[in-house]
């Protein structure tokens, strides 16, 4: 995987979307989170871009919640996180990742025409990366944002309270704007 880390001017570059994913569970202890991301299933993908004068401007996809989805997922994504996806609507609704992957090839390729830009997908977390790995044919470049101070903080004591937490759509809406804070942005905020 191409794993770049935040520089000065990496969005003049690239088309720089920040992706937040939910899914059945998290890593157990001791368990690499490539194997992890083998053995757990995506719920959501939001993609939001950093510079929202582009269209489209959002990706956000949900899991059909079966019961067979039901039986692998932990409680606390039972109880929280599932009831937590339909606090925002979504764009694309998906059976498995194979029907998932034509919208997100579509969706990513119309913002490379719109943009001129190759797209670089935000991560504050390598698992949402290794997770969404499979859906890519041509696999994209990746920006690593984890343990950046601004988004750390907006994800905990700075969590605006009009969003929903655990909904993909608006966690990747708040790290955008807490990335678009250390890049000295005011216009990727909502």
């Amino acid at each position: 995987m191409n794993y770049l880390m935040p520089y000065p001017g990496v969005e003049a570059e690239y088309d720089l979307l920040v992706v937040d994913t939910e899914f059945t569970r998290l890593p157990m202890e001791k368990e690499a989170v490539w194997s992890w991301a083998e053995h757990c299933r995506l719920l959501a993908v939001a993609i939001v871009p950093l510079a929202q004068s582009e269209k489209p401007d959002h990706f956000y996809a949900t899991r059909k919640i079966s019961k067979a989805i039901l039986s692998i997922c932990n409680p606390f994504v039972r109880e929280t996180v599932i009831p937590s996806m339909g606090a925002s609507v979504a764009t694309v609704a998906f059976d498995d990742e194979a029907n998932l992957q034509p919208s997100l090839k579509s969706y990513l390729a119309t913002r490379r025409r719109s943009t001129g830009k190759p797209p670089l997908l935000a991560v504050d977390w390598i698992g949402d990366a290794y997770l969404l790995r499979p859906l890519f044919e041509d696999e994209p470049a990746w920006l690593l944002l984890d343990r950046v101070p601004q988004i750390e903080f907006a994800l905990d004591a700075g969590w605006p309270a009009e969003r929903t937490r655990h909904n993909a759509l608006h966690d990747a809406e708040v790290i955008r704007a807490a990335f678009a804070t250390t890049l000295g942005w005011s216009n990727a905020s909502d």
